[in-house]
């Protein structure tokens, strides 16, 4: 039946076998087109396997049942965005925001959709929005922080990177990018122990990751019922 397929592709998706959850969030859907929280599922395993066409085509799906869902419409534009396609990413990113003007992450979406079209200043005001709305967030910092990189401004990126794991001190993404301005700047020692804090987080995430439960179904926008 329907929950059986539900909860088995919730155990696929813990053991990252996102083809086999694919399939069976698919029988789920089949059984009843309605079901808002398998079609969320079905894409968050379409994102897992960077299949972003079939992504935004379950995206559009489940929208006709839950047009005001901001966490689907923000998935859509993160979809668009792996696609190159940044009209249609910024469009729902805008959508977001229109649905929720005070959702940190929307302009953090928002800042990255506008670095990849080159748009700095926008992209900077969108980040500095996003420390704004939600300032014990690191990862506004980490992204202006990578946005101050590729333009060369390596101290106001170090700046933000270090921001970033103070308010994140077990951030291991945090820590690596930590590591790679300081890599970037010549200064080899605090490199190095940037990076063994990053593998040292890293390994930990990895045994967290192996011992996790299989209640809870994994994914960009995994749920269960």
């Amino acid at each position: 039946d329907a929950e059986t397929h539900f909860n088995l592709g919730g155990v696929y998706m813990l053991q990252d076998s996102f083809a086999l959850a694919e399939s069976e969030f698919q029988k789920v859907v089949d059984l009843d087109p309605t079901d808002t929280t398998a079609y969320a599922n079905l894409a968050a395993a379409f994102t897992m396997q960077k299949s972003h066409l079939e992504e935004i085509r379950t995206l559009k799906k489940v929208l006709m049942f839950d047009p005001e869902n901001k966490e689907l419409r923000s998935a859509l534009s993160n979809a668009y965005f792996h696609l190159g396609d940044f009209d249609e990413a910024l469009t729902c990113a805008l959508c977001v925001i229109e649905l929720d003007e005070k959702d940190p992450q929307a302009y953090c979406n928002l800042g990255s959709i506008h670095a990849a079209q080159n748009m700095v200043e926008e992209a900077i005001q969108a980040f500095n929005k996003a420390n704004e709305l939600d300032p014990e967030n690191a990862m506004p910092h980490i992204s202006l922080g990578t946005l101050y990189g590729s333009l060369g401004k390596m101290e106001s990126a170090l700046k933000e990177f270090k921001f970033a794991t103070s308010l994140s001190p077990n951030n291991p993404y945090a820590w690596y990018n930590l590591y790679n301005c300081y890599k970037d700047i010549g200064r080899t020692k605090e490199a190095q122990n940037a990076l063994s804090r990053y593998q040292e987080l890293n390994a930990k995430a990895d045994g967290e990751k192996k011992d996790a439960s299989a209640e809870s179904v994994m994914g960009t926008l995994g749920a269960t019922k």
